[in-house]
């Protein structure tokens, strides 16, 4: 490192202490320039790893000079990316992996020393909320896949992987996935969603954005030359307007075509079987039971129903037998007819109509006493032992697809990073208004520095203002519209849609956005979403 750097790292501490005293940053920092100083007489590798080491530092103060929204968080001040085993302040944060080929490299240096470097492309609010990775190993000979809960599916070929110099990887590569699906994630992520092209920026608006990244040990792998991957990535929003993106670390979003589109056939089919599964028989009771359709037949007019004289009917769906109640009682009918739903199960629909050409369907069971409950019971338990079969043998689980996307956007990877697909949020009409930003008080929060995250377009859309940007509050009024800014202590402050309606465009007035302090801290991104109640 040289002196000029070093001075600049030392003089400057007293600033850096001065907005978030005792930071641990500096204790790595000063240990990396001893580190730096010890190794002088070694060799020429770890010379040049401490050397790579001190550079991130230096690209660290770089880009925060440009980037001020990776400087004041909740727990410290982040200004550089590191591997993902090392540590700061007791913190993980997570590598950026570049997507650029590997050469054939037979000098001293490697490119995976540079691969960590500092983007300002990605700077976590709070790197400890970050969204989590899934981790999976694979065979780099035999290839392989995996399924995350939300229902992607990776398909990784066979001798996929080379190393930072080219080489072909051998043993198992450890395969980190993880997704981001609303704002929430978005957010906690730090990626940008902004895109620029010929000097116009647009905001981005996902239907789901992912990052897949490889290691084998401490090591990053490649996906090898003219090779790809597939991924099937979930995605919750069913409409086809959405093109693909990739995130390059120095110049932002590239346009790379489009995803296909399909439906999530399995989570179709598995809902159906759900719901196929048997209803146990009602057993009778002596008293009138909550969800018991009550009602008097004129056996004579309709002789059919005789048989079911006496019968008492439960239906299948209480609730909705409920918020209709007052509409069967508050006529008399002029016709019923009675179908046989499932002679096994024992469902039977009951069909109303009046002469007025209303009609009224309640789905029902016999309420049974004595043996015929008896009977019905050792029915029942034989369908579902049928059922529970089948749902083995079709890996059925019901929590499991309810939690799967109804949807797929598959496209190939040929390097690793982050793909998203979006497209350009917009709408009308849109209101703008002057705005003034009321923050709280605490000694540690810098106004001119904190960004402030707006939420839009179906909790899909995260537009960063920076202290340059927010003279003007835009917003499309029929929407749901959040502003968040990131507190100090894991803490969020929120100016919501209960504010936004009482905003008066009219009034010649500048908004006031006050914005009101979570009592609860933010760890991950179900804890935002719950701050927010979204």
């Amino acid at each position: 490192m040289s002196d000029n750097l070093e001075n600049f790292i030392r003089n400057n501490r007293d600033k850096f202490d001065s907005q978030v005293p005792n930071n641990q940053i500096w204790n790595n920092i000063q240990a990396g320039i001893a580190q730096q100083a010890a190794t002088t007489a070694a060799s020429t590798t770890a010379a040049t790893t401490a050397k790579s080491g001190l550079a991130k530092i230096a690209l660290g103060w770089k880009i925060a000079a440009v980037a001020a929204f990776t400087a004041i968080v909740a727990t410290g001040i982040y200004y550089v990316s590191q591997p993902a085993d090392s540590k700061l302040d007791g913190k993980t944060t997570e590598p950026v992996a570049t997507t650029t080929p590997p050469e054939t490299n037979t000098g001293g240096t490697s490119q995976a020393e540079y691969l960590y470097e500092a983007s300002a492309m990605v700077a976590p609010p709070i790197p400890g909320a970050n969204v989590p990775y899934l981790t999976f190993e694979i065979d780099a000979h035999k290839g392989g896949s995996f399924t995350a809960p939300s229902g992607s599916e990776i398909k990784i070929p066979a001798g996929l992987f080379v190393d930072a110099q080219g080489v072909p990887v051998s043993g198992d590569v450890q395969i980190r996935y993880r997704e981001f699906h609303d704002a929430e994630d978005v957010i906690l992520s730090g990626i940008t969603m902004q895109y620029g092209e010929n000097g116009a920026k647009e905001n981005f608006q996902t239907a789901g954005m992912m990052e897949i990244l490889g290691y084998q040990g401490e090591h990053a792998v490649y996906i090898a030359p003219g090779k790809s991957l597939n991924v099937k990535m979930a995605s919750f929003t069913p409409e086809d307007n959405y093109n693909l993106y990739f995130l390059d670390n120095k110049d932002g979003w590239k346009d790379i075509g489009k995803a296909k589109l399909s439906k999530n056939k399995e989570k179709e089919e598995g809902l159906l079987l759900v719901a196929a599964k048997p209803r146990p028989p009602v057993k009778s009771t002596s008293a009138e039971m909550d969800g018991e359709v009550m009602f008097n037949a004129n056996f004579d007019k309709f002789p059919e129903l005789k048989p079911f004289k006496g019968v008492r009917w439960m239906a299948e769906d209480k609730a909705a037998f409920k918020a209709q109640e007052d509409k069967l009682i508050s006529k008399v009918w002029s016709d019923v007819k009675l179908e046989e739903l499932d002679d096994e199960g024992l469902r039977y629909r009951i069909t109303l109509s009046h002469k007025s050409k209303v009609t009224m369907s309640i789905d029902v069971k016999p309420i049974l006493e004595g043996d015929d409950y008896a009977k019905g019971m050792e029915r029942f338990q034989e369908k579902m032992n049928k059922y529970n079969k089948i749902l083995k043998s079709k890996n059925v689980d019901a929590d499991r697809l309810v939690n799967q996307a109804d949807v797929y956007r598959t496209f190939t990877v040929s390097g690793f990073g982050i793909y998203n697909c979006d497209r350009f949020y917009g709408g009308s009409p849109v209101i703008t208004m002057r705005a003034d930003y009321n923050f709280s008080n605490d000694e540690y929060l810098d106004p001119k520095r904190t960004v402030i995250f707006h939420i839009a377009g179906d909790n899909r859309a995260v537009i960063t203002l920076m202290p340059g940007d927010r003279e003007f509050l835009k917003y499309i009024s029929k929407e749901d519209n959040y502003l968040v800014v990131v507190l100090p202590g894991n803490k969020i402050g929120v100016f919501g849609p209960d504010q936004f309606a009482k905003l008066n465009p009219d009034s010649g007035q500048n908004a006031q956005i006050n914005f009101k302090q979570s009592e609860q801290e933010v760890h991950d991104a179900m804890d935002l979403r719950k701050v927010l109640g979204v």
